[in-house]
């Protein structure tokens, strides 16, 4: 008996050893992986490191390597989906928002803010006082709104966003003027539209005929002037803060 019982310690000991001496599988792909970006053999690389991952799921930092090998051949899908995969593995909010804020800016560089949007929205719902997030909404609204061209028509509901999220980066950065400046463009462009709803409901009134529709377009005219005078009260004050912010900067 204890011969057996001997004989099944070293057979359990033999296949330690044996099982030491295993090839770290995972280990052998990152570092293939590694040589061919060292070579900017990047979809190779991509492939290894997507191997690496499979033989060993925890690495979770080596998404971000297998992100940046396909974005240098420009495979976006490919680089969202390795990302949100890096974004599990961040416990932190500021560094889960900023993964999910670099998708969103990656998007942006490409033209296809539509794609971009979710991930702004994903990151500042995590951190909401991450300003660069906030920025970035803020811009893309501007844009949906017309506040970036002379003609493109504005459009309220997107000017509105546009405002609330800059309010937000003025707040969290009131000595800084980059925020105050967007929102005046922002405010410009809003007051264009409120004056020209004024114009034209006057114009129609002026020439309407039956009283109840006169009295509505002068209401609408009349309504048009409260918000113009609403927004002409903010760009005011925008652009006295923009001053003292100019002010400050000089008597440093």
């Amino acid at each position: 008996m204890k011969r057996l019982r001997g004989f099944v310690l070293l057979g359990a000991l033999l296949g330690s050893v044996t099982n030491g001496c295993k090839p770290d599988v995972a280990e052998q792909h990152r570092e293939k992986a590694n040589e061919f970006a060292n070579q900017s053999q990047w979809r190779q690389a991509a492939e290894e490191y997507g191997l690496s991952l499979q033989a060993d799921p925890k690495q979770g930092e080596l998404w971000e390597q297998k992100a940046y090998a396909h974005l240098q051949v420009k495979e976006f899908d490919q680089v969202e989906a390795a990302m949100i995969k890096l974004a599990d593995f961040r416990t932190e909010p500021a560094k889960k928002a900023a993964v999910y804020r670099n998708i969103g800016g990656m998007w942006v560089q490409q033209g296809m803010s539509d794609k971009a949007e979710p991930f702004f929205l994903k990151a500042a719902q995590i951190d909401p006082k991450d300003e660069q997030t906030l920025g970035w909404l803020a811009e893309i609204y501007a844009q949906r709104g017309g506040a970036r061209s002379n003609s493109v028509q504005a459009k309220p509901e997107a000017l509105d966003k546009a405002l609330e999220y800059l309010d937000k980066v003025v707040a969290l950065k009131p000595a800084e003027s980059a925020g105050f400046v967007n929102k005046r463009i922002a405010l410009m462009k809003y007051m264009e539209y409120q004056q020209l709803q004024k114009a034209d409901a006057e114009k129609e009134a002026a020439q309407e005929k039956d009283p109840a529709k006169q009295s509505q377009l002068k209401t609408k005219a009349e309504q048009a002037q409260a918000q113009l005078d609403k927004l002409k009260k903010q760009f005011d004050e925008v652009n006295q803060k923009i001053g003292e912010i100019a002010k400050a900067g000089q008597g440093k």
